[in-house]
């Protein structure tokens, strides 16, 4: 039998704790960069409870290395009503009611750039309708 005296742990959780410090990071300057502050979203939290806030990164361009992040809370029915009738006739003014509505924060530009609002909007219409989106629970204990 061979002897484990050779392998060094150390190095395998270093690799460990830089990956995680590395989401960490990458998951503040996406706060940052989205003007969102872990204070505010605690207090969304606080205030709607977290099975009602919903948080989706979208990315700023083609390339896919940036991206900011935009906050919601669960739609009330009458609105998520007025969303389902006008999503088929005028799906830009159907997003824009439906945004504006449950916005809570982040990135502004997801409410006013076309490209980044419908990539908001499918991820948020993939969970509006009970299919999975790549959300982001927000909690307390999953934010640096």
């Amino acid at each position: 039998m061979g002897s484990f005296s050779n392998i060094n742990f150390t190095t395998v959780s270093k690799k460990e704790k830089t990956a995680e410090q590395l989401e960490k990071e990458e998951a503040l300057a996406i706060m940052k960069r989205s003007g969102v502050t872990q204070e505010f979203i605690d207090q969304c939290l606080d205030k709607h409870g977290e099975a009602k806030v919903h948080a989706f990164e979208v990315p700023l361009d083609d390339t896919y290395e940036e991206y900011v992040l935009g906050i919601v809370k669960d739609p009330p029915p009458p609105v998520l009503n007025e969303y389902l009738r006008k999503a088929e006739r005028v799906p830009l003014d159907a997003a824009k009611l439906l945004l504006n509505s449950i916005w809570l924060g982040g990135y502004e530009g997801i409410k006013k750039e076309r490209a980044l609002m419908m990539s908001f909007m499918e991820q948020l219409s993939n969970v509006l309708v009970g299919g999975q989106g790549r959300t982001k629970k927000l909690s307390r204990s999953t934010h640096p």
